[in-house]
């Protein structure tokens, strides 16, 4: 812990975020904001939010996800499931499972108006087994 200082100035939906480590711009499109430095957040009620890391290394994109998620290789059927349950709307399952272009077309039309929802509630165990076999490949 320490002394934290952060300024932010407003142009409009552009951001420009002032802080010890530097300077970073952020726009928040819907319930998404996007970051210079790689933030992705997606709020998902006030105080509860999402977020992954993206960077830019040697032209490629590699993702640095949150350590509760790095600390098991494999995907859990019970939390997919859960995800969708009580965030499904949001998108968070697909967020969880790794498909952030889904997860932000979910949390942008609110899970396609429900439909995405309920399509998901059966479809979550085909994703989950897909998702642990490209991890367990290696690729």
């Amino acid at each position: 812990m320490g002394l934290r200082v952060r300024k932010q100035i407003r142009f409009g939906a552009l951001r420009v975020n002032l802080s010890k480590s530097g300077a970073s711009l952020s726009t928040k499109v819907g319930p998404v904001t996007l970051n210079s430095r790689g933030r992705e957040t997606v709020h998902v009620a006030p105080g509860l939010s999402y977020s992954v890391n993206t960077r830019r290394v040697a032209g490629a994109t590699t993702r640095t996800t949150p350590a509760i998620i790095q600390a098991s290789s494999r995907r859990s059927y019970w939390v997919a499931y859960a995800l969708t349950l009580f965030l499904g709307f949001t998108g968070a399952q697909h967020f969880y499972l790794g498909y952030r272009g889904r997860g932000r077309a979910y949390a942008f039309t609110l899970g396609f108006l429900g439909l995405g929802w309920l399509w998901d509630l059966f479809a979550i165990p085909f994703e989950v087994a897909r998702v642990n076999a490209t991890l367990a490949s290696g690729v």
